[in-house]
């Protein structure tokens, strides 16, 4: 529990000592890129940061990996310049290129020595993958990642994210809960029986829009995003009529 602990404060330490510097510089600084644990441990110590203003960013608007950007009130959130690069990752001759997924491309990354906080979301398409990366990376991945999965590959800087890539993909889910709770949401989700959904909460896996949740009975509202570690996540998108035995109507978009 205690290494725990010390993870924690190293990591929130490292967070809040970027915002001191747009506080005493009044400049821009950017952390590294952060998982949802990390997010949250940023909004549950917020307090210990003031007028400095921040914002998180992956790169696009379903991001789970993201940055946070601290900036200084001569500066809007619209005209900040994110060290971030989107490289696209595809195979050199799709006819000999073995079937690549994000596991492939995330690893072959790592494996050059680069650090997870460096890399931001990996979206695949189509055996090809998008990458949001630290610029402070970029040219060294431009020039030594050359195969995936014994697959060799070309790589590009795209000025934006490809249209057939920036809306995720979902599988739209339908049906009936008891209620709008945490746990009965979750067990339509995946599904799950009601226990297991109850276990995955209270053991720190459930998220709610980047902020760790540890209640069952939680009320999720419509756009709220669900992220279950192991699992995957899914929007809350709309909640509908009650029936005839007084269960609600639900419908659910689960990240594919």
């Amino acid at each position: 529990m205690l290494d725990k602990e010390n993870d924690a404060n190293i990591i929130i330490n490292k967070i809040i000592d970027k915002g001191k510097i747009t506080s005493l510089k009044q400049i821009c600084s950017f952390t590294d890129f952060l998982n949802l644990y990390e997010q949250n441990l940023f909004m549950n110590n917020i307090d210990r940061l003031s007028n400095v203003n921040y914002n998180f960013y992956g790169g696009y608007g379903y991001s789970e990996r993201k940055l946070i950007a601290f900036y200084p009130d001569y500066i809007t959130k619209e005209n900040i310049q994110y060290p971030v690069n989107i490289i696209k990752i595809y195979p050199r001759n799709n006819k000999f290129s073995k079937n690549l997924t994000h596991r492939d491309f995330l690893g072959a990354i790592l494996n050059l020595g680069i650090t997870r906080a460096k890399i931001g979301d990996i979206l695949v398409k189509d055996n090809y993958a998008v990458c949001f990366v630290s610029m402070s990376i970029t040219n060294y991945i431009m020039t030594n990642l050359q195969m995936v999965k014994q697959t060799s590959v070309d790589l590009e800087i795209l000025d934006t994210l490809p249209e057939e890539i920036s809306n995720p993909r979902f599988i739209e889910i339908r049906g009936t809960v008891s209620s709008i709770r945490l746990d009965s949401i979750i067990s339509l989700a995946f599904p799950l029986s009601r226990g297991k959904a109850n276990s995955l909460i209270k053991s720190k896996n459930v998220y709610i829009n980047s902020k760790l949740n540890l209640s069952p009975a939680s009320k999720i509202k419509e756009g709220d995003i669900i992220s279950v570690r192991g699992l995957g996540k899914f929007l809350f998108d709309r909640i509908g009529n009650k029936t005839k035995k007084d269960r609600i109507y639900v419908e659910l978009k689960r990240y594919s």
